[in-house]
């Protein structure tokens, strides 16, 4: 019994671990969906700023310096089947990249575990995470607002 708790206890600890992982997840990526939503680049900088310092979560150390709020430019191309300038079409899309850096505490920090020291269990691990949005005011990037 007592070694079956032995085990038991650190895959519970570690279980809660890989929640606050997923939790980080989509800290980061609710960030870039309410900076996406702002009419401008600096607008998206500043409301990404306000939601990470409305939304601590226990265990998660989140960060998103502006240096890590970007947009990203691709390339699309569409067919228009008809009218004057049908064929193949070429437009730039806009995303906002949105990069998070944190640390994600262990629930109960075993500090040696069988004689080895595993991220995640000891201590903080560092993580970063990166994702896109679909930026909604394509205007405002383009005319550099």
């Amino acid at each position: 019994m007592i070694l079956l708790l032995g085990f038991m206890f650190p895959l519970i600890c570690y279980g809660t671990f890989f929640y606050r992982v997923y939790m980080f997840n989509m800290q980061v990526k609710t960030a870039c969906q309410v900076g996406a939503a702002q009419p401008d680049l600096a607008s998206a900088k500043t409301a990404i700023a306000n939601y990470i310092a409305k939304t601590k979560l226990v265990g998660i150390n989140l960060s998103i310096p502006a240096g890590n709020i970007t947009t990203v430019t691709r390339a699309t191309k569409f067919n228009v089947p008809t009218g004057p300038s049908a064929g193949n079409q070429t437009y730039d899309v806009y995303y906002l990249q949105v990069s998070g850096d944190g640390q994600i505490d262990p629930l109960l920090p075993i500090p040696n575990f069988f004689g080895k020291s595993i991220p995640g269990m000891a201590g903080p691990l560092p993580v970063n995470m990166t994702t896109q949005v679909y930026f909604e005011n394509q205007q405002a990037i383009v005319s550099g607002s």
